[in-house]
């Protein structure tokens, strides 16, 4: 459904209950988890995205970056809405809903986390999540959000990867717009997340 505006609490409330009934849009999940940081063997009729910046160095950019990641920083933007139910906290399972502001409607998009990190692998520390899109979305597929720290040469870096593509005849007709919108978002969710840091 479209909002001609952004809908009050009531009804942001409600969207977070309806997500809970529905079920994932596309076949692949947990794909882009094959590998780090890019996966090796992922759905080839997608479109593929990959963002990668540095954040800066050391253990406490690490630690304020995984702190922002857990109040959800990266979505602080004044044109995106993350409706989250009961002020959830990042697990496997958890619905998430992402209203932004296309062609001047509110569309949300319901999502559900398919996966977590917080482990080392080949002497890297990781810390992030990947949500998949559920039914209703305008695009089906799932964006991971990962923190690297890398020891060897002290620099963290801040990775968006995703696989997506259309799912409605109205974002397909508005593919090249959608677009635009995921390197908006690369851009300023980055920025986001280099203010909580600087923050601290």
């Amino acid at each position: 459904m479209l909002y001609m505006q952004k809908p009050k609490a009531q009804t942001l409330d409600a969207i977070c209950d309806a997500a809970r009934a529905k079920s994932f849009n596309y076949q692949e999940i947990g794909a882009s988890r094959k590998a780090f940081p890019m996966p090796d063997d992922f759905p080839g009729h997608y479109r593929h995205s990959h963002y990668r910046t540095e954040l800066g160095g050391g253990e406490k950019v690490f630690l304020d970056a995984c702190h922002a990641f857990s109040q959800w920083r990266m979505f602080d933007l004044d044109w995106l809405h993350l409706c989250l139910p009961h002020s959830i906290s990042c697990e496997v399972g958890a619905n998430m809903t992402i209203m932004g502001d296309v062609f001047g409607l509110w569309w949300p998009n319901a999502n559900r986390i398919v996966y977590v990190l917080d482990e080392n692998q080949e002497g890297v520390q990781l810390f992030g999540f990947a949500y998949g899109t559920l039914q209703g979305n305008m695009i089906c597929g799932e964006e991971r959000f990962l923190l690297e720290w890398h020891p060897q040469n002290d620099r963290v870096y801040y990775d968006i990867y995703s696989f997506s593509r259309p799912s409605q005849w109205l974002s397909r007709c508005a593919v090249y717009y959608l677009r635009r919108l995921q390197r908006r978002f690369v851009r300023d969710s980055t920025q986001s997340m280099i203010k909580a840091i600087n923050k601290n």
